[in-house]
């Protein structure tokens, strides 16, 4: 037990307790409807807009003994997920707020990701402790908008997949062994977007089996928590 505690950070646990109970206070409206269809909502903006900030900073910085970035273990493979993610959480935030334009905020996420990656062992130290404070509000708001977007498309589904035929069919089985290999393999992107891309840029060098680790309890919570709001019981 002690073991799996060390692998855990208090990030996940978080991030849990957002996903079981997002659902349940979420009343009509999930936290991904209005994020993504740019609703006005000032309180929500504000706190959007500080994680995406804050998430660009933890970009724009390395951690103490962080040097260089090379092809094998550097940065390349985050500028995709991290301005995608960036990008969507700034550009929502100030239209939120109610600034137009919101989508003129992923040119300068990319060029903080680009400039990351070519002043590389010139950028300023931070410690990883304050960069996963950096990054926390950026995880927890996009968990928490990925597990709306699981919940409306599992609503969506209601109705559409007829369980008790699933159930009786002589290859059940292997059918819900694909849908449980398709639901993994869906929530992964997402996951690696949204949660990894910014944790492992905040407090890099974690083993593949602790994020695994992570991943298999997100996972797990995100099922939870939409069987808790009422939603389909085909977790994606």
């Amino acid at each position: 037990m002690t073991r799996f505690a060390a692998r855990i950070q208090l990030e996940d646990v978080a991030l849990v307790a957002v996903i079981v109970l997002g659902p349940l206070l979420a009343g009509s409206g999930s936290l991904a409807d209005t994020l993504l269809d740019r609703q006005h909502d000032p309180l929500l903006g504000l706190f959007a807009l500080t994680a995406a900030v804050g998430a660009m900073v933890a970009m724009a910085t390395r951690v103490p003994g962080e040097s260089r970035f090379d092809e094998s273990e550097g940065r390349y493979w985050i500028i995709g997920p991290f301005v995608g993610a960036v990008g969507l959480t700034a550009g929502s935030a100030l239209e939120l707020i109610g600034v137009d334009g919101g989508d003129i905020v992923t040119g300068p996420a990319f060029i903080v990701a680009v400039l990351s990656v070519v002043l590389a062992d010139r950028l300023p130290i931070v410690e990883r402790r304050i960069r996963r404070l950096l990054v926390a509000p950026f995880v927890l708001l996009t968990g928490a908008v990925f597990q709306g977007l699981a919940a409306d498309l599992t609503a969506a589904l209601t109705g559409l997949v007829d369980l008790p035929a699933i159930v009786s069919h002589p290859d059940a089985i292997q059918l819900v062994l694909l849908v449980v290999v398709v639901s993994l393999a869906v929530s992964w992107i997402f996951y690696a977007m949204l949660v990894f891309a910014p944790r492992e840029l905040a407090d890099p060098g974690a083993p593949t089996r602790w994020w695994i680790l992570r991943f298999g309890l997100f996972w797990v919570s995100l099922i939870l928590g939409m069987a808790l709001g009422g939603g389909a019981p085909v977790a994606l």
